[in-house]
């Protein structure tokens, strides 16, 4: 029997012999205008558009994956969860603002944006009647974005299955006319039923539209990329070790579980589906295409679940693919950025650039990020948000409700334009602010800090605010420290109130770890997971309320504002001449007129400004956006500054060409 060794350089000649076959160079594959690109998955899929946590991605995730050699982002929208009902199915206004964030940012950083209508769910089959839905919201979308410029995509539906080809490609080819009846600019993405399998491409018609996309996805082997998958049917949990490439002495046994299933067939083909000349085959199958139609083709998807895949073997997979969409000349999107199939290291907390995967980055041949001194852990030494107008850059939110209503963005704020709401939720229901990593609160503690926010609420009601720390072993529990929000801390008026608790004068609440456990003064301020918003002690029928600026705080700066301090921003590279298309954004700092200006490397003014605020509200902020007449400078650093009442709020950095 070959050693595993042996098998792994069989199929490095085996790679290099593919180079060299006359059958390549027949089969190149039309490209589309970007080449390598990543999902940013988990962040616009959400139930609704209250839901999406804005921050959870900025404008910097934009700029490390720009500067790691990826030329295009795919953003997944559940888009029709973020819509009014039919027959209007009107796009909410509050989708707009944020997608036009995302598209700020990645024009600035001059990367591709795919719009993807990811209103996808693998256990329920495509409709035939989605045809109505997207007939709606695609000239909506369209309308919006098609004064935008040439980096900007539409994607009319991720992988419609259990419908029929001759079905899709009809709706389809009305939704293409639909959109065009509207803009007649930027690409169509289009794909085939059948889970955009690159196997249903011939099935799709000869489109008279001459603008056109072609996308297909590609997990093959499907049993090694997807090992460990809880959403495939029937589940794949149980199935771990799967080498790659093929090794009959490392193959596991076949869970009980899954035999009689089709992932039996597919463990016994194995050998056969894991060869490098199978997959190539179905890579030829999207180049074949691209070259017979002369259409450009994209694979917008492919990626390897890392729970229970091998580290090695999943970056000698992501090798091979890189290698095979290079001799095939293909276009491609990993699924995804963070995530189970991302880029980060498995049981990481996904921090740029210390959980970088780098054998990841060096597989598919992309730039490796700085290395940089890794922090010791969250240790924050000055207050700072949990939720203003959004939940801060720097915390994964989270919701539970099964019914009623949890929005991040309810317009009867206290202050700017967005607050929290709870409504008509059951008993239990919540909403977390999570630390990515584990924040040590335990100088704020000693320094006296407050936890601080602004409620209102009408009804008698009780809910707890409270603190969580990490579960560090199994013998240990995650244990809260909080307060009760109740008749007694809050007067239920419906009137705004702020509220302000000393840390020291939080209680100990005991934990909920698969059983009670009452309190017994082992929280640890060390490591603090999230903080909770929590129905703990009934339901909320008939009840609402609100909460805004939450933060801890200092007692010394008690009654006023938290100052928001300039982002410490990168240098910028901006073309030359400044045109009408040019648009740098800046936060505002107060509601005053202000002046933009423009400086050279010596401090002279080049461009003043007088601005107000315009430009709408963009995740819950107002931007100050400059859009300067065609001026024509050297090329070098400049300045753009931001001044309110004379005095410098903010400035960035620019770089002309």
């Amino acid at each position: 029997m070959l050693n595993t060794h042996v098998i792994r350089f069989q199929r490095i000649i085996l790679l290099i012999a593919l180079l060299f076959t006359g059958s390549i160079l027949r089969a190149q594959a039309l490209k589309p205008p970007f080449e390598k690109g990543v999902n940013l998955s988990g962040w616009f899929q959400e139930s609704s558009v209250t839901q999406i946590h804005f921050a959870r991605y900025t404008e910097e995730d934009i700029e490390n994956i720009r500067d790691m050699g990826f030329d295009h982002i795919r953003l997944p929208i559940n888009l029709h969860a973020m819509t009014g009902p039919g027959p209007e199915y009107r796009v909410e206004d509050l989708l707009f603002t944020f997608l036009d964030d995302v598209a700020d940012w990645c024009e600035e950083a001059g990367l591709h944006l795919i719009l993807d209508n990811h209103t996808f769910d693998p256990a329920v089959d495509t409709e035939l009647g989605v045809g109505e839905v997207l007939l709606k919201v695609w000239p909506q979308m369209a309308l919006h974005f098609r004064d935008r410029g040439p980096l900007i995509h539409y994607e009319i539906l991720n992988e419609p299955h259990g419908i029929s080809d001759e079905d899709w490609n009809r709706i389809q080819g009305e939704v293409i006319d639909a959109i065009r009846s509207v803009d007649s600019v930027h690409s169509i993405v289009v794909g085939p039923a059948g889970w955009s399998s690159p196997h249903n491409l011939d099935h799709m018609p000869v489109y008279a539209d001459t603008n056109l996309i072609y996308t297909w996805h590609y997990y093959d082997p499907f049993l090694f990329t997807h090992q460990g998958a809880s959403w495939t049917s029937p589940s794949m949990v149980s199935l771990a070790g799967i080498p790659y490439p093929y090794s009959s002495s490392e193959m596991p046994a076949l869970p009980e579980d899954l035999r009689g299933s089709w992932v039996e067939s597919a463990f016994s083909e194995y050998s056969q589906s894991a060869q490098i000349t199978s997959m190539l085959q179905t890579l030829t199958l999207a180049s074949d295409f691209s070259r017979e139609r002369s259409v450009p083709v994209w694979c917008g998807e492919f990626g390897v679940y890392r729970i229970n895949a091998d580290p090695q073997d999943r970056a000698r997979w992501y090798a091979d693919m890189n290698t095979l969409f290079k001799m095939r000349d293909l276009a491609w999107t990993m699924w995804d950025y963070r995530g189970g199939f991302g880029i980060f290291h498995d049981n990481s907390d996904e921090r740029f650039p210390w959980d970088v995967n780098r054998d990841i980055i060096d597989a598919l041949e992309l730039l490796q990020p700085d290395s940089l001194p890794e922090p010791e852990g969250y240790v924050p030494d000055e207050g700072f948000y949990f939720y203003r107008e959004y939940i801060e850059a720097g915390l994964e939110g989270a919701s539970f409700a099964s019914e009623g209503t949890l929005n991040y963005y309810s317009d009867e704020a206290f202050n700017g334009n967005f607050c929290l709401e709870m409504r008509d939720v059951p008993q239990y229901s919540r909403i977390a602010f999570r630390f990515r990593s584990a924040a040590d609160l335990s100088l704020l503690l000693e320094k006296d800090y407050f936890l601080e926010f602004y409620i209102r609420g009408s009804g008698d009601m009780a809910l707890d605010l409270r603190f969580v720390d990490t579960k560090e072993s199994s013998a240990d529990h995650p244990w809260r420290m909080g307060i009760t929000l109740d008749r007694n801390t809050v007067t239920w008026d419906g009137e705004w109130q702020r509220i302000r608790i000393p840390l020291s004068d939080l209680k100990e609440k005991g934990s909920w770890d698969n059983a009670w456990y009452e309190p017994q003064g082992l929280f640890d301020w060390q490591n603090v997971e999230q903080l909770d918003l929590v129905a703990e002690h009934s339901d909320l029928s008939g009840l609402q309320v609100l909460l805004d600026d939450i933060c801890l705080r200092d007692e010394t700066v008690l009654g006023t504002e938290i100052p928001v301090l300039a982002h410490d921003f990168r240098l910028k590279v901006y073309p030359n001449p400044f045109n009408g298309s040019v648009n740098i954004a800046f936060d505002p700092v107060s509601n005053s007129a202000s002046d933009l200006l423009i400086l050279d490397a010596a401090g002279r003014n080049v461009l003043t400004r007088s601005v107000g605020l315009n430009g709408g509200a963009v995740g819950g902020r107002t931007l100050y956006h400059l859009r300067p007449e065609s001026l024509a400078m050297s090329s070098g650093v400049y300045f753009v500054q931001l001044r309110t009442a004379g005095a410098v709020a903010m400035e960035k950095m620019l770089y002309l060409k």
